[in-house]
């Protein structure tokens, strides 16, 4: 058990105890925010809340209503705060993934409480009345979630576990981003939800329609790719699914994979790094992407090797490919300078 969830514990049942809790998911939520938040808002009242609603800040997409659906979840789209005495945003740390709450979030009165894994955003929320629960070296939210439910002694239902397990295979990439308490958990939540692996996964991972696989494998044919040193880098505009394109990449062998998803509004890129890009490069995909979406006007979140950012549309992703190109070649440079240096 982490020391930070023992720490935390009290001081969060502390804060929502005999209050009127919001817990929000971002706006274009995932099923990781979906699953923390839904289980967050069960547990909340059987720990001293006065009642806590499971909230998204936005009527949701047809595709993320998909979502929803698949897993029977009815979350409140919340056009107001008024009424609620604590927020829990859940599964970000940025007032700009709050979608249409963005404003009405930064002036609340209550008390904030960022429940979140990733790593600092290009934009954070005012330190007045926020409290931070933040852990970037969990592989999920829903990873901090099942934590804390331990700390509670809060025993999981079979669906609450499913939802969860479900959520933390989806959102570590099939584990490529994990920790020796994922493995823990995963096998606990696992025997709760009475499901085997094979039907968690085939639900953390649907299958899209035709046309949009097809769209995708064919934008995995020609990936771009640009090398320094020993070290390789591959980009793949893969629409529909840029982020399993970037780990498609890091497992054929790229240390830093991308995955491009461009659409009439918006360019979405994610980022992998390879162990080896991490290790022995050093390269740190948030610490790239912050400069960047505070530059382009984007939003991104993640950690140093698994991240995502968005820009608005008329942003080139060329802005992208090149400066990790650029940051690529200074860290190979490094490299062959300290290895120089050893010589002598």
């Amino acid at each position: 058990m982490p020391m930070e969830i023992s720490a935390f514990a009290p001081r969060f049942r502390a804060s929502i105890k005999g209050k009127k809790v919001l817990c929000l998911t971002h706006a274009h939520p995932d099923l990781d925010t979906l699953a923390s938040c839904r289980v967050l808002a069960n547990m909340l009242p059987k720990m001293g809340a006065a009642q806590a609603t499971f909230g998204i800040p936005e009527k949701p997409l047809l595709k993320f209503q998909a979502l929803l659906d698949s897993f029977s979840l009815q979350p409140q789209v919340i056009s107001t705060l008024a009424g609620f005495d604590v927020v829990v945003c859940v599964d970000f740390r940025s007032p700009l993934q709050a979608g249409n709450l963005d404003y009405a979030l930064r002036q609340f009165a209550g008390k904030r409480i960022l429940f979140d894994h990733h790593s600092p955003s290009a934009h954070e929320f005012p330190s007045t009345n926020t409290e931070t629960f933040i852990l970037p070296t969990q592989a999920a939210t829903t990873q901090m979630v099942a934590l804390l439910a331990e700390e509670w002694d809060y025993s999981f239902s079979p669906a609450e576990a499913e939802l969860l397990a479900t959520a933390i295979i989806s959102d570590s990439a099939r584990f490529a981003v994990a920790n020796e308490e994922t493995f823990r958990l995963m096998h606990a939540l696992q025997q709760q939800s009475q499901r085997s692996y094979d039907a968690l996964l085939l639900k953390a991972f649907p299958a899209h329609g035709l046309p949009e696989r097809l769209a995708t494998i064919q934008g995995m044919q020609a990936p771009s790719l640009y090398s320094a040193g020993s070290f390789l880098m591959a980009t793949a505009r893969a629409p529909y699914a840029s982020t399993l394109a970037a780990n498609a990449l890091v497992q054929l062998g790229a240390d830093i994979g991308i995955g491009l998803f461009r659409s009439r509004e918006f360019v979405t890129a994610s980022i992998r790094v390879s162990t080896r890009g991490h290790t022995l490069l050093g390269f740190d995909a948030m610490q790239v992407l912050l400069p960047l979406a505070k530059a382009n006007g984007g939003v991104c979140g993640g950690h140093a090797t698994a991240a995502q950012i968005t820009f608005p549309g008329y942003v080139s992703e060329n802005v992208l490919e090149d400066t990790c190109k650029r940051e690529l070649l200074v860290a190979v440079r490094k490299i062959e300078k300290r290895a120089q240096l050893k010589k002598h």
